[in-house]
């Protein structure tokens, strides 16, 4: 279950990991929980993941973070 950042959490905690990027910036959840999700198991079949609460702060570039999500997993959509 991953939650999309808020734009009400300054400190970055809600819907981030607590690694960076090359410029030094936190990374957002959702889109490296799907990139997670495509890569290959030999253990268990990875079937999708949850997003909560997308509904809930459309003004936060949740569309953006959703449209990327369903990217990685369907790159043909």
């Amino acid at each position: 279950m991953w939650k999309l950042p808020q734009a009400d959490d300054k400190d970055k905690v809600k819907g981030y990991w607590s690694t960076v990027d090359e410029k030094g910036n936190k990374l957002v959840a959702a889109p490296g929980a799907a990139r997670w999700m495509v890569e290959e198991s030999p253990n268990y079949t990875r079937k999708g993941i949850f997003i909560m609460n997308v509904h809930n702060d459309y003004y936060n570039n949740t569309y953006g973070y959703v449209r990327e999500v369903i990217r990685i997993m369907n790159p043909n959509k």
